[in-house]
């Protein structure tokens, strides 16, 4: 798979794999691929489901994730994911993103009609 979240503070390209020292930080997700879609899993225990929001932005391919009193997280996603149709669960302290890949244009063929 190709990197496809970046953090704000750049740590990705300077380590240049998701579990650098960033990963250790509270907020950065686990990121795996499982479907064909991006799946992000970051530990809130403790905050209720009321305190966090998520928001995505699809011009600029970005997440982002506020928890009632803290610094909201943020990342870019890879053009590979389609993050306006990204879909979130928060369950036993442990909020989980799931973005689905870009769906593909059809290989098929279409006659087109001159007129």
């Amino acid at each position: 798979m190709r990197k496809c979240l970046m953090s704000p503070f750049g740590f990705d390209e300077i380590f240049g794999r998701m579990d650098s020292l960033f990963s250790m930080l509270e907020g950065d997700p686990n990121a795996t691929v499982k479907d064909s879609h991006l799946v992000l899993s970051l530990p809130f225990p403790g905050v209720s489901k009321e305190d966090i929001a998520v928001s995505a932005d699809p011009g600029d391919q970005t997440l982002k994730v506020t928890v009632k009193g803290r610094n909201p997280y943020e990342w870019t996603v890879c053009q590979e994911y389609d993050v306006s149709k990204v879909e979130a669960v928060y369950k036993d302290g442990l909020l989980t993103l799931t973005i689905p890949a870009v769906q593909e244009a059809s290989a098929s063929t279409i006659k087109v009609e001159i007129k």
